[in-house]
């Protein structure tokens, strides 16, 4: 393995949906990102601690244990290690879809638990943080016609970023001591690649979020 490398940690079998990730990280240059399907088991620590950051979302099939996925999170985050936790693993969807443990019981994630929010076409709102290094070089972010996110608000401890059009986070991050970084995303992580219209459009700077995020957690901005 060569420079920095990342995995997805991914509560959703989608293959369609994992391809179209890996190609939006690889437009922005990054090549060395793999799928952790935790839909059917939950990885050991020796599998992810390879990782210099995790990106972490969640579908309607969810995680194979919720409990044991946010304990094994919160282990990979004392060893300093970054995370990008999109907001599907804070919305109630179902039984599964939901990150449980210790990384929501020790206060790790980004987000409180809220619910989910479609059908509304929603843009990149005010950014609140201008020189914050996730929204260089961001000048638009069109949600699509649903703008799938999050009705839901900061942890204690999370830090605004960017807001959308409708006043909603957009982008938060949160630095706790013997911890490493984690950055909150608020919006469906899978472009309009995939569903024409209803999903984030491609040609705006979704991809460069990510990819910024997964930058900043690690320590890899030049």
């Amino acid at each position: 393995m060569y420079g920095f490398n990342y995995g997805i940690i991914a509560g959703d079998g989608n293959k369609e949906n994992h391809k179209d990730l890996i190609q939006s990280f690889k437009s922005q240059g990054l090549n060395y990102v793999e799928i952790i399907d935790t839909t059917n088991r939950t990885p050991l620590m020796h599998e992810i601690k390879q990782y210099d950051a995790l990106f972490c979302y969640s579908w309607c099939e969810g995680f194979y244990d919720g409990e044991e996925m946010g304990d094994l999170l919160y282990q990979y985050s004392k060893l300093g290690k970054g995370l990008v936790m999109l907001s599907s693993l804070f919305i109630h969807v179902n039984s599964r879809n939901q990150i449980k443990g210790k990384i929501v019981e020790e206060q790790l994630g980004p987000f409180e638990n809220g619910t989910n929010s479609l059908n509304s076409h929603l843009t990149l709102g005010e950014i609140v943080m201008k020189d914050h290094p996730i929204v260089k070089d961001v000048k638009s972010f069109d949600g699509g016609s649903e703008s799938a996110h999050g009705k839901l608000s900061l942890s204690s401890e999370a830090y605004l970023i960017a807001k959308w059009s409708n006043g909603q986070p957009l982008i938060s991050y949160l630095e706790k001591e013997n911890f490493g970084k984690v950055v909150g995303l608020n919006f469906w992580p899978i472009s309009n690649r995939i569903n024409f219209q209803n999903w984030w459009d491609e040609s705006t700077d979704g991809a460069l979020i990510m990819t910024n995020s997964l930058r900043y957690v690690s320590n890899n901005f030049k």
